[in-house]
């Protein structure tokens, strides 16, 4: 009965504590005949115990407390039920809430890294989108800078191969110039020498 009154300690007005939180108490049996007066509300105590746990309600000190009880070589579920089916029920209660919250201390701060990591994922994969958004932004404005810079390149390309055909086009008339001015000079010297032969 002492290790369920060290457990229950602080959340039980019926069980004296000193300023610490321990069980200050000459005989643990007068104080828990005192709890099982009230058999339905013990009974709700020790089912909701295990929220107060995960609700960080119970004193690490209580479980302490427990500890030199669950060591002992004749605190044993078989042991108490020879002695009392009631003493057996706590034993086996006060053995399982022992693991369950040696579990949940030892879980509990993992699960939190878990959660912790959870969300800087969270955040990471939401920095990733917002990167993703932008490079895709700028890969599209990219996209239009070339295609506005080939059609440069290309009108640019279109005016030389223009040049490039006209000048042709202007040698071919300077040829034809210059043939026209050198038939017009030799028909000119022709027609001179024609004179003065007559």
């Amino acid at each position: 009965m002492l290790a369920v009154l060290h457990l229950l300690a602080g959340g039980n007005p019926i069980i004296p504590t000193d300023k610490k939180g321990n069980v200050k108490c000459d005989n643990p049996w007068t104080v828990g005949l005192q709890l099982l007066n009230n058999p339905n509300g013990f009974l709700a105590e020790l089912s909701s115990y295990k929220a107060r746990i995960d609700g960080d309600e119970v004193n690490p000190n209580n479980f302490k407390a427990c500890k030199p009880i669950l060591a002992d070589p004749d605190f044993t579920i078989e042991r108490l039920t020879n002695i009392s089916s009631v003493a057996a029920g706590l034993c086996s209660w006060v053995i399982n809430i022992n693991v369950y919250y040696d579990v949940y201390v030892d879980v509990e701060p993992k699960r939190l890294q878990v959660e912790a990591a959870k969300a800087e994922l969270a955040e990471a994969d939401k920095n990733k989108a917002e990167v993703d958004e932008l490079v895709a932004k700028l890969n599209s404005e990219l996209q239009v800078l070339l295609d506005s810079f080939n059609e440069a390149m290309k009108t640019k390309q279109d005016a030389m191969n223009e040049k490039e055909l006209q000048i042709k086009n202007g040698q071919v008339c300077l040829l034809t110039g210059a043939d026209y001015f050198a038939a017009k000079k030799s028909y000119e010297v022709e027609q001179r020498d024609r004179k003065s032969v007559v």
